[in-house]
């Protein structure tokens, strides 16, 4: 069986600078590079809800406290650091506090991905560079079948507007400028998985009002998403940036990264499946009409298996399975939970 060294062998070992690497995604993906043996040095202001989580798993990469507004520090650090791949996760994530605070969340998001792309593009040698959008990158038309590369982009709340910007931020400089041809874009869907602490996410809503005793409101419970466990989610993240690193002649580079067609519940659906493994209580909310949320999101992840090969494995149960194995186990018991699983994905058991 090929392990996950083996189908990763054109990034192991390689220098990798990571942003957002105390976050969600971004403490998994920081566990998968250590264990592939690249140099990583991670990149974040610290100030990520889930940097509680990252440091809870004693990784032993380095980390510089760096906010991505800060240009002519972060040029001086690509220079210092001289990557071979440059990942960026770094974002003001969350929806509804991009409503809150619209300023941050474009500045974070856009801003900070053209001080990504220009710190790169100084270097005499460009480092080859991933930028990880989102699944709402999409002006949602909640039509019931999944959007595609070529869909129309756009964005109605101040986070997706970001986003979207982001991609067109990209694609200006990989058409300006030569050295920026090969950019990768790729756009995950509603990832899930232990570690997660965000406020605002139905996930941890469910967790946080379980342990305080109380039940959870649900707005939009109809509302569907594309779940996606945060492994599958980097796997397709990881197998496009090493298939790019082969060869980019004929290969696209937006991408997304979505679950099986089964995985596309409604957040109902979603919170009866957590109640299933955990006696969660919940009860349908009013629909919070001050925030514009879509109704349908799916995304059609076919160019991923055709260009490279890439498919989901997990199930939305399994899915369901791991994340609450993670939520509702011990402080101690987690980073046991974690450690195996990072195990178990690399030796592709």
């Amino acid at each position: 069986m090929e392990t996950l060294v083996m189908k990763y062998h054109n990034i192991l070992g390689k220098r990798v600078l990571l942003t957002g690497h105390d976050g969600f995604k971004g403490t998994w993906l920081s566990a998968i590079l250590e264990k592939l043996e690249c140099e990583v040095l991670g990149v974040s202001n610290f100030a990520s809800e889930n940097r509680a989580f990252y440091l809870s798993n004693g990784l032993k990469i380095s980390e510089e406290k760096l906010c991505l507004t800060q240009s002519n520090r972060l040029k001086k650090l690509v220079t210092n650091f001289k990557p071979e791949i440059v990942i960026h996760m770094a974002a003001q994530p969350l929806v509804r506090k991009s409503y809150d605070d619209p300023i941050d969340t474009w500045q974070t998001n856009l801003i900070g991905t053209l001080n990504i792309l220009e710190a790169c593009r100084s270097e005499k040698i460009v480092p080859k560079l991933m930028i990880v959008t989102t699944d709402k990158v999409y002006r949602n038309k909640d039509w019931q079948w999944g959007y595609r590369e070529n869909d129309q982009l756009g964005g109605k709340d101040p986070y997706s507007a970001s986003k979207s910007a982001c991609e067109i931020l990209v694609r200006s400089h990989r058409e300006s400028y030569s050295s920026m041809a090969g950019t990768i874009v790729v756009r995950g869907g509603n990832v899930i998985g232990g570690g997660d602490l965000s406020a605002d996410r139905l996930m941890p809503d469910l967790y946080r009002d379980y342990i305080a005793g109380r039940v959870t409101y649900i707005r939009n419970p109809g509302a569907t998403r594309p779940w996606q466990y945060v492994l599958d989610c980097l796997d397709g993240y990881m197998s496009i940036l090493n298939r790019h690193l082969e060869d980019t002649a004929d290969l696209s580079f937006e991408y997304n990264i979505g679950p099986n067609l089964e995985a596309n519940k409604s957040v109902l659906q979603f919170s009866e499946a957590v109640q299933q493994h955990h006696n969660v209580q919940f009860e349908i909310g009013q629909t919070d009409k001050g925030y514009k949320e879509s109704n349908f999101l799916y995304l059609d992840s076919s160019r991923a298996y055709r260009e490279c090969k890439w498919k989901p494995q997990i199930t939305f149960e399994n899915a369901i399975q791991e994340t609450c194995k993670w939520y509702f186990s011990s402080d101690k018991l987690k980073s046991e939970i974690f450690s195996a699983n990072i195990k178990k994905f690399i030796e592709n058991e």
